[in-house]
């Protein structure tokens, strides 16, 4: 019997935090495959902690933020996943992420749907408008200022490398050149190809795993082109399936995020924040502290809730 859920994790620190991660969606989930990949070289862990259906990528990578080397590792792990078990969906997580619905909530959603993934993808547009920062505060993806910023940063021509730009402390979104008549002939976005792009995380089906597996031809010219562009993270997935009309795709990825008075990462998420939590429907929020009392905390207010939802239906 196939397993009807998984998880991909990549991690690269506070291994007590993974370990209480994993541990949750066991007790949820009944000890479902999970699979990590976990950058030795920037933390250690003890993997003999971890339950027998937590699986360790062992080629390792090691992974930069906002690089190449982190779809790599998350592929790596959804590589082993597959290898070690065929479930009808996976999760992709960090570290930071939570569960904020019961697992019955969970997967009556994504076996009811018509959906093959839940991925907060959108075109991205050449509009014109002059980049001063990429920062968007709280409405981040939502703004419409983001579709300029990523085709600045994913098809426009870049004046300095993402690491020059950085060690020069530019955006590197607001350096470059954004005429069709050089991206259609430099980069993979020649017309026959969109660039797609938003939130990192996301939740797909068996179909979307193989296709996401398969080295198509697409694949490899994709991947030579985000190995040079920053945060690749939040374009290579959704530009991949954004070209692929077989897939029913969902913008909803199903994650709370926060990103109020915020920059490059959402706000971190507290007791303060429950109620929001609690009203929400997406199936998991980030980014999370670790503190494993508040872990219990919203693991009973969670409870509590189906219980309550329970009872309505009677």
């Amino acid at each position: 019997m196939r397993p009807p859920i998984s998880f991909v994790l990549v991690t690269y620190n506070n291994p007590e935090q993974t370990l209480n991660l994993c541990g949750r969606l066991n007790a949820m989930f009944d000890h479902p495959p999970i699979a990590v990949h976990h950058d030795f070289s920037q933390s250690p862990l003890n993997t003999s902690l971890f339950s027998d259906n937590v699986h360790f990528v062992e080629g390792w990578l090691r992974t930069k933020w906002g690089s190449i080397s982190v779809i790599d590792g998350q592929l790596l792990a959804l590589q082993l996943l597959y290898a070690i078990s065929d479930p009808d969906w996976f999760v992709t997580l960090s570290t930071s992420d939570y569960p904020i619905q019961s697992a019955d909530f969970i997967l009556s959603e994504l076996f009811k749907s018509s959906f093959d993934g839940y991925i907060d993808s959108r075109p991205v547009k050449n509009l014109g408008i002059p980049v001063k920062n990429e920062g968007l505060g709280h409405l981040s993806f939502g703004h419409s200022v983001w579709p300029q910023i990523a085709y600045n940063r994913y098809v426009a021509i870049p004046l300095f490398s993402a690491d020059v730009a950085r060690f020069l402390r530019v955006p590197v979104e607001r350096h470059c050149l954004p005429y069709s008549f050089l991206t259609k002939r430099l980069t993979p976005f020649d017309g026959s190809v969109t660039c797609h792009g938003g939130d990192s995380w996301f939740t797909a089906n068996r179909r979307v795993a193989q296709y996401l597996l398969d080295r198509t031809p697409l694949w490899r010219k994709l991947h030579r082109h985000f190995q040079t562009r920053s945060v690749p993270e939040e374009s290579f997935y959704h530009t991949l399936l954004g070209n692929s009309p077989e897939f029913n795709l969902c913008p909803d990825n199903k994650r709370y995020t926060d990103w109020t008075n915020c920059h490059a990462h959402p706000r971190t998420l507290g007791d303060e924040d429950f109620s929001a939590l609690l009203e929400s429907t997406h199936h998991f929020a980030r980014k999370f502290p670790f503190d494993r009392e508040m872990f219990q905390r919203l693991d009973e207010a969670v409870n509590l809730k189906q219980q309550f939802v329970r009872s309505s239906w009677r």
